[in-house]
């Protein structure tokens, strides 16, 4: 894949708070047999993540954190922008 081709479209399908996408690189077709395989973003946009330790049934907290990203995984309950 090139950089800055498309990766998908985000969406909002479930018990979601709003558009989001999910992405990954496996090592096999098969979602369920396949491997995580690590990769990493030129660069993006930390804009917050959530606080597991205070979420209330549905609703997320967000704890703000702007800053440039080089070179980098997304962390898990990273809340990102792609330029």
């Amino acid at each position: 894949m090139k950089a800055g081709a498309a990766l998908g479209k985000t969406g909002n399908t479930g018990p979601s708070e709003g558009p989001h996408l999910h992405f990954g690189l496996s090592d096999k077709p098969d979602f369920c047999s396949g491997r995580s395989e690590p990769f990493v973003f030129d660069r993006f946009t930390s804009v917050g993540a959530i606080d597991f330790d205070a979420l209330k049934a549905d609703r997320l907290v967000i704890m703000p954190d702007s800053r440039q990203v080089r070179s980098a995984y997304p962390l898990y309950g990273g809340i990102q922008n792609y330029p």
